[in-house]
């Protein structure tokens, strides 16, 4: 999917995803506009699975949900403004990225270069469905990505083993403002963590 504009449905009654993909190989989302619908764009199962460059606004869920995967890219995307205005997921908390490991866990990633703007829930979140510590975070890069605007819930939450994070500017306005948890060989530089509690 290249240069395009993608809408998901906006009816309070049907919900739909901007871009899915599930179970694929080798698939690339590149310099296109994705807005509304429940996610701005969800994959799960993927392998070599690049998202770079796309403006993802206004869903009502997660601006960019992953579920398993591996060998992936989320690069220089603009993820923007996600709430739930209609008020369709009460129990959700909308992130702008979410990374939710499961059976077969979230390896060799990388995340840079994006700026994360404004979500009621958190701005970038990765972490083990369901808390189960059997599933595997392992190898991602998160560098040189910015987190502003306004978050309802923590604007930096990660977990994970091998996982180096630097460069980052988390710099918006939250009731928590960064959370690192469980991990094992962090590396961590470069960071400013300068936000504003809510």
């Amino acid at each position: 999917v290249e240069d395009s504009y993608i809408e998901g449905v906006r009816a309070a009654s049907i919900v739909g995803y901007g871009v899915r993909v599930w179970l694929s190989d080798h698939v690339k989302v590149s310099g296109s506009t994705i807005k509304y619908g429940k996610n701005g764009v969800v994959a799960g199962g993927v392998n070599h699975f690049t998202l770079e460059d796309n403006d993802i606004g206004h869903a009502a869920s997660d601006g960019v949900f992953i579920g398993d995967a591996s060998d992936f890219s989320i690069k220089d995307n603009y993820i923007h403004d996600i709430a739930d205005s209609s008020g369709l997921y009460p129990d959700a908390h909308q992130d702008a990225l979410q990374i939710d490991a499961a059976a077969a866990g979230v390896r060799r990633g990388t995340i840079s270069g994006n700026t994360f703007e404004n979500s009621t829930g958190q701005g970038v979140f990765i972490g083990r469905s369901g808390h189960n510590a059997a599933y595997v975070i392992d190898t991602l890069s998160i560098s040189s990505n910015a987190i502003k605007g306004t978050y309802g819930a923590s604007q930096f939450q990660v977990e994970g083993n091998n996982l180096t994070i630097t460069n980052n500017s988390v710099i918006g306005t939250s009731p928590i403002i960064s959370l690192i948890v469980s991990g094992i060989n962090l590396l961590l530089s470069g960071n400013t963590f300068a936000g504003k509690f809510l």
